[in-house]
């Protein structure tokens, strides 16, 4: 079997993290989540704060470790200028299609909120 990504091997990248939960302020360490809409990253936020204050608690002696998971570009958090050795980038992926019916779905039943998230979407209607 082939390996898509080199291994990781360096230290759990954790640095002391901001009191703040969800900061949208960019980040060059720590656990940085590439968090798309309708993949499932819900499920995965929760599963790295949990990592973020228990490691950063137990191992590290802070509140939690430094991470970023809020929706938005990589552009924005400018995970292009983190620090390769002190940080650790990932997203999820999901099926388009499967994505695409639940992004429906999801617009039909919660329509105000989905125009404020997506307004471009509804220029036309």
């Amino acid at each position: 079997p082939s390996r898509a990504y080199t291994v990781f091997n360096h230290p759990f990248p954790c640095s002391k993290g901001e009191k703040q939960l969800m900061l949208e302020t960019p980040a060059d360490e720590g656990i940085l989540f590439q968090r798309p809409m309708k993949t499932g990253s819900t499920t995965m936020t929760s599963i790295i704060l949990r990592l973020v204050h228990n490691r950063g608690q137990k191992e590290y002696g802070f509140d939690k470790c430094r991470h970023r998971t809020i929706h938005g570009s990589a552009f924005k958090f400018q995970f292009g200028h983190r620090k390769l050795d002190k940080s650790f980038l990932f997203s999820i992926i999901r099926d388009p299609t499967k994505k695409a019916i639940s992004q429906f779905f999801v617009s039909i039943s919660n329509k105000d909120l989905y125009i404020q998230i997506y307004p471009i979407y509804y220029k036309s209607v």
